[in-house]
């Protein structure tokens, strides 16, 4: 029996140096997809994998993270190099961090969450201990940082049990300790810290704790997580008066306003609501929020939309068509509350009111709708150039070929032969031969195509790249004839 097993670890170890030598052989790829290949044959390794990448916190598979990210870490403090800006090292250093954020979250899609809760706390203690260390100029270990206080913050969100989380809220607390994290950006604990500490907490407690936090807070966006948190308890605890009050309270946030704007729009209270918009609206032009004014001026036409105050609709659908995101939407709801018999009028003013800027695309969207070619001929002439990355003129040609062929060819005669006397480059010569190629294809086309090419032939022939890009028009020094 003793020399069976002897012969069989000898035929084991033949097998693993064989192995090992065809690994060696093997680039990424190669192995990929021979693993992929081989799973479909065999799905059972898929499992195999997976247990063998993330073993049980308590098997004897399970890895020392603490100690394998803080010698990770410790290389990177190595004066001699990323301290001095050796970026190869630092990457390698952060794809094995990323690679263990990766199991974390694969940890915490099998509800694993001590095991991700593990990996995840050390990764972030761990960076915020040595980042003062490191020369980290482009933020990998921030960003790295920044994703596992993602995992982390799903976790605390999600349906985790009871007893680990309230074995997070002291491991917290001891991290909010670290100067480093709010420092540098790396996380930010206090949220985490509050999160954990509403699900261990009672309601009057929770509340409580949001209230103070949001006097705090910054960020709008967490703001009204937290004030949707705080609506959420007082539901589930049938504390209807308070709900409202606090709706109404924090009603200068756009999702809770959003809330009392039903609410009021139930009852047909129209006056509250353009009230509270009012309201909100004063406040965001004090602060500068451009974006939140245009928001709470498009829910005033909605209101008014609702109301069926025409004259309120025309007002704020004109100012909103000079300062809103979709002009064209105000264009249309335009066009169907003015009387079509003053409607050609009205668009004249619409157009040439002072806070229209001439070369808007809008503009040219409108003569499109409207059917006015020779506007839009004026407009694609005045407002779009012919440049190496992008000639603008060319959305606008489909129309224009169409209803005003001999003003687009003659735009473009000018265009070619200006923009071939005041660039040189290969670049610029493929796009004047891009753009005669295309030319060609209209009424009348191929005659312009001729004569720019004689053209260029008799100024440009020293001009050896742009003979050569020009060569589909130009054979032999002729000009090529069809």
């Amino acid at each position: 029996m003793a020399i069976y097993r002897r012969d069989i670890r000898q035929v084991a170890k033949k097998f693993e140096e064989k192995l090992t030598d065809l690994l060696w052989m093997c680039s990424r790829e190669e192995l990929q997809q021979f693993i992929i290949g081989y799973a479909k044959e065999q799905p059972d390794i898929h499992d195999a994998l997976q247990n063998f990448l993330l073993p049980d916190v308590g098997s004897t598979g399970y890895p020392d993270y603490k100690k394998r990210v803080t010698q990770l870490l410790k290389a990177g403090q190595d004066d001699r190099g990323f301290r001095k800006g050796a970026d190869d090292g630092l990457t390698s250093i952060v794809d094995e961090l990323d690679r263990m954020i990766w199991k974390a979250e694969r940890y915490a899609g099998k509800r694993q969450y001590k095991e991700a809760l593990g990996i995840t706390l050390t990764v972030m203690e761990q960076i915020a201990l040595s980042v003062d260390n490191i020369y980290d100029h482009d933020g990998e270990l921030v960003y790295t940082c920044n994703e596992a206080e993602s995992v982390v913050e799903e976790i605390i969100k999600g349906d985790i049990p009871d007893a680990l989380l309230e074995t997070i809220v002291p491991r917290l607390k001891e991290l909010r300790e670290i100067d480093t994290f709010e420092a540098y950006g790396l996380a930010d604990i206090d949220f985490l810290l509050l999160s954990a500490s509403l699900k261990t907490s009672d309601a009057d407690t929770a509340l409580n704790l949001l209230s103070n936090a949001i006097k705090e807070e910054n960020n709008p966006y967490r703001c009204t997580e937290m004030v949707k948190t705080m609506l959420r308890i007082l539901k589930k605890e049938g504390r209807t008066k308070e709900y409202r009050q606090t709706v109404d309270k924090y009603s200068f946030l756009p999702d809770i306003m959003r809330m009392r704007f039903e609410w009021l729009a139930e009852k047909n209270d129209w006056t509250g609501i353009l009230k509270m918009l009012d309201k909100n609206m004063a406040l965001a032009e004090q602060e500068h929020r451009r974006g939140d004014v245009i928001n709470l001026k498009e829910s005033k036409l909605e209101v008014y939309q609702l109301m069926n105050d025409t004259e309120n609709v025309r007002e704020m659908a004109t100012e909103l068509f000079y300062t809103g995101r979709e002009p064209m939407v105000q264009y249309h709801l335009l066009k169907k509350t003015v009387p079509e018999n003053e409607w050609p009028d009205f668009l004249d003013r619409l157009l040439s009111n002072s806070k229209n800027y001439p070369g808007r695309s809008v503009n040219a969207e409108i003569f499109i709708e409207e059917r006015q070619w020779e506007k839009l001929m004026d407009w694609v002439w005045e407002h779009t150039r012919l440049s190496s990355s992008y000639d603008s003129a060319e959305p606008y040609e489909k129309y224009l070929v169409k209803h005003r062929p001999e003003r687009l060819l003659d735009m473009y005669r000018l265009r070619l032969i200006n923009y071939a006397y005041g660039h040189t480059g290969r670049e610029h010569y493929r796009l004047i031969a891009k753009t005669m190629q295309r030319l060609q294809n209209y009424p009348g086309g191929e005659a312009l195509v001729k004569e720019l090419a004689e053209v260029f032939h008799t100024y440009y022939r020293n001009r050896p790249a742009m003979m050569e890009e020009l060569k589909l028009f130009i054979v032999s020094g002729k000009v090529r004839r069809r």
